[in-house]
């Protein structure tokens, strides 16, 4: 496990920023050591969260979102989940995340508390500073601790290899450029180069990748200013090369490589000519209350927000606060899961996973299912005269089979009407197993009351009920809150269905008796009688 590290206070405590992630994996290295049978068992994982604290926010400056890292991971580590030295070095690097932010007073409130659990804490060579350090000692002579503060890191010794340059292309570096100051690049084109754009890549000192951005055609060439915010107050070199590119992308000339870059030294004073574009001022330093662009959380800075697709140097100069390649981007980019240390203290179906709450929902559902079956009825007439879609019985429940002694008299009533009617019933268990945050898998057995008597044929109604399906639920995290949910359904599987609808009948008895066989319509004053007979009509379902 590496040692947590630290950050720096403000103005020369930022030279040390990007240098530290440039070292990192070689503090790793030299501090790490394999877990132990005594490391606690949040060790790792309040580890991860400080490093993801200071390498993607604090070195990024972004103070208050490793601000609020840091403490959650001091709250998942609580009294007993981690090892004294690890819960002492997120304590030393929140102190100086609030050093940075102007807060001295708690950022030594966190360098005593880092000391009394872990009185060998000391502040890694690669962010301190002597505003640091001298924080530092102070907390640790109020409690009697001789703190040994690390020196400051140096810049990175300049580099000797000239960056190749094309002859179609002329380019003079600019020979240095102050902390926190937009550093100004111009290039010139050779006539009939047949550029369509020309783009400037760099990487200030620490940064973790290259940025692009496009040049603006000025009126000799092309120009454009790398923004403060990425300079940063770093010192080293800012390295960066230039190409022209062809209408297919193609490299049509360049200054420098990613390999061999051009470099510009960042200092904290530059005594040089400050550089500057043709016509133009030189650029100012983004001070604190200088109203230009400066990195949004250096204190004191009053730089507003960037609409969406400007140039930005960090999540919190956007709107949606999320800074992408260079660009505001619409992207939300700030967590909005709540913190949490216990699952108490998130709402009902989320649990506290890794200091947040997450959702948690049922993955099996059981349920007792009460069915009505509906059917929409089609317009029918002849119903007992034909005897095909229906089944017609008589009154003691025998068949009803027309013949040429008594049969329905055509187009006359015997016709079923469109509209929905009540069919069978039954009852269900059902069984839906949740195989992602909206789609459940699942099934149905059941049995179905009200079915028709046997058919024509001798065969029984089929009560049972078997279904497969896969149900589609709409909404965010449906299985989680109580109320009503909808969802679509696809279902595949074998059920019967009955309707029984009654038909009103005008019979012809040939033979002139006052008599209706099996007493389909009871008795009659004529041979022509009126009455109504039970017909049936069965659905057998195998898709629905």
């Amino acid at each position: 496990m590496r040692s947590l590290r630290d950050g720096a206070g403000i103005g020369r405590a930022m030279s040390r920023l990007r240098g530290y992630a440039v070292r990192a994996a070689v503090i790793l290295a030299l501090v790490g050591s394999s877990p132990s049978a005594g490391a606690a068992p949040k060790d790792d994982l309040a580890t991860k969260m400080n490093q993801d604290a200071i390498d993607n926010d604090y070195l990024a400056m972004r103070f208050p979102e490793a601000d609020r890292k840091l403490r959650q991971a001091i709250a998942i580590c609580g009294k007993t989940g981690c090892s004294p030295n690890v819960t002492a070095q997120l304590h030393r690097d929140l102190g100086i995340v609030y050093l940075v932010s102007n807060k001295p007073d708690d950022g030594k409130a966190q360098f005593a508390q880092a000391l009394q659990l872990d009185a060998t804490t000391t502040i890694p060579k690669d962010l301190s500073t002597p505003e640091i350090n001298a924080a530092f000692k102070d907390a640790a002579d109020k409690l009697g601790v001789v703190a040994k503060a690390a020196p400051a890191a140096g810049p990175e010794p300049p580099r000797t290899r000239k960056p190749p340059q094309s002859e179609e292309l002329r380019h003079t570096p600019p020979e240095g450029q102050g902390i926190l100051t937009a550093v100004p690049l111009f290039v010139e084109m050779e006539e009939g180069l047949g550029q369509t754009k020309v783009v400037v890549k760099y990487k200030a000192y620490g940064m973790p990748d290259w940025k692009s951005l496009d040049m603006k055609k000025l009126r000799k060439g092309y120009g454009l200013e790398i923004p403060c915010a990425d300079v940063g107050s770093t010192i080293g070199d800012l390295k960066y090369y230039i190409q022209a590119l062809g209408s297919e992308g193609e490299v049509l000339a360049s200054s420098g490589t990613k390999t061999a870059p051009q470099r510009v030294p960042i200092s904290t004073s530059f005594s040089g000519d400050p550089p500057h574009l043709p016509g133009r001022k030189a650029p100012t330093a983004c001070t604190a209350g200088s109203g230009g662009e400066c990195p949004p959380e250096f204190p004191g800075c009053k730089l507003g927000k960037r609409a969406t697709g400007k140039v930005c140097g960090m999540d919190t100069e956007c709107p949606h606060g999320s800074c992408v390649a260079g660009h505001c981007s619409e992207d939300a980019g700030v967590d909005s899961r709540p913190p949490c240390e216990t699952d108490s203290q998130c709402t009902a179906g989320r649990v506290c996973k890794a200091g947040f709450c997450e959702a948690n929902p049922k993955k099996n559902w059981f349920g007792l299912v009460l069915q009505q079956d509906i059917v929409l009825l089609s317009a029918a007439k002849d119903v007992g005269l034909n005897g095909t879609v229906y089944a017609c019985q008589q009154g003691d429940g025998t068949y009803f089979t027309p013949s040429d002694m008594l049969a329905p008299e055509a187009g006359v009533s015997d016709e079923v009407k469109s509209g929905v009617a009540l069919a069978t019933t039954r009852v269900l268990l059902s069984y839906d197993r949740q195989v992602t945050a909206n789609v459940a898998l699942g099934g149905r057995l059941g049995y179905a009351f009200g079915g028709g008597p046997d058919s024509r044929s001798g065969a029984p109604f089929f009560p049972y009920h078997v279904e497969g399906r896969a149900s589609l639920w709409i909404g965010s995290d449906p299985f989680i809150q109580l109320g009503m949910r909808p969802y679509f359904v696809a279902s595949v599987g074998f059920a019967q269905v009955d309707v029984s609808v009654n038909v009103p009948l005008v019979m012809n008895n040939a033979a002139g008796t006052n008599e209706q066989p099996g007493s389909l319509l009871g008795r009659g004053p004529s041979s022509r009688a009126v009455g109504s007979a039970s017909c049936m009509r069965s659905v057998e379902t195998r898709v629905s």
